[in-house]
């Protein structure tokens, strides 16, 4: 990998991916669910791909609740995660790459294709290996 992905955002990120409808709340009666974007025949390499970049994410907020998955898969309600994460122009929540890598949840092509290039730029690293990068130094582990 090359250049790193910027410093946390200073800015609210501009758009969002992988929130869903909760039939509990109204205000978001205009999300997706999450069943409706399953992709059987998504490339299995990307979507480990998508997942680890997903993964590492900065944290933009916190919450003091959790969230649960919306397929009822049995996992625990605390690996869904409490943050919603960024890259500085996108935003998803912590349990994103739960529904990518157990249930094959593709998010749109835009987000995929941001996600490629990142990904082909460098971004998507560890701090370590970002820290070891700038530092000029190799084999550093993230």
């Amino acid at each position: 990998m090359t250049s790193p992905p910027s410093d946390p955002p200073t800015s609210e990120p501009t758009r969002s991916v992988g929130y869903w409808r909760d039939p509990h709340d109204s205000s978001t009666a205009d999300l997706p669910e999450p069943q409706t974007c399953v992709d059987d025949a998504w490339d299995p390499r990307e979507r480990a791909m998508v997942a680890r970049y997903l993964r590492r994410g900065d944290t933009f907020r916190a919450y003091p609740g959790e969230t649960w998955c919306r397929f009822r898969c049995g996992i625990d309600d605390a690996y869904m995660g409490t943050r919603d994460l960024t890259d500085g122009e996108w935003i998803w929540p912590e349990g994103f790459p739960h529904y990518v890598e157990k249930h094959g949840v593709r998010p749109p092509d835009e987000f995929v294709e941001h996600v490629r290039r990142r990904v082909a730029a460098g971004a998507g690293e560890g701090p370590l290996r970002r820290l070891a990068r700038r530092l000029g130094l190799t084999g550093a582990r993230s």
